[in-house]
């Protein structure tokens, strides 16, 4: 083969062939109780626990989902070096509410 020749080939970029990328990060969510009732004008402690997949370590904020009237919970944040944390979860006099876990879709 002539020099041309091996000029041209030396431009393909390799590199894209031997590049291999790591599982998307992700993670799933673990909530004990994962389902109870929140009673008229008291709290719930909800523990909530991360299982990190592929190396991902951002932080995670967890929050109740179109809650009934009367209940609250401030923003949980599950920091990037944490797996886990507990959701306070309150009622006020005028609210109860079954809280069960979501399924997966």
């Amino acid at each position: 083969m002539n020099a041309h020749f091996w000029k041209h080939l030396a431009l393909v970029p390799l590199a894209a062939i031997l590049f291999s990328c790591p599982a998307q990060p992700d993670f799933t969510v673990l909530v004990n109780p994962s389902s109870s009732v929140v009673v008229q004008g008291k709290t719930l402690e909800v523990a909530v626990k991360l299982e990190r997949i592929g190396n991902f370590a951002e932080a995670v904020n967890v929050s109740l989902t179109n809650p009934a009237p009367g209940i609250t919970a401030d923003v949980l944040t599950i920091a990037g070096s944490s797996s886990s944390g507990v959701l306070i979860v309150k009622s006020d006099a005028s609210g109860t509410a079954k809280l069960t876990e979501p399924t997966s879709e």
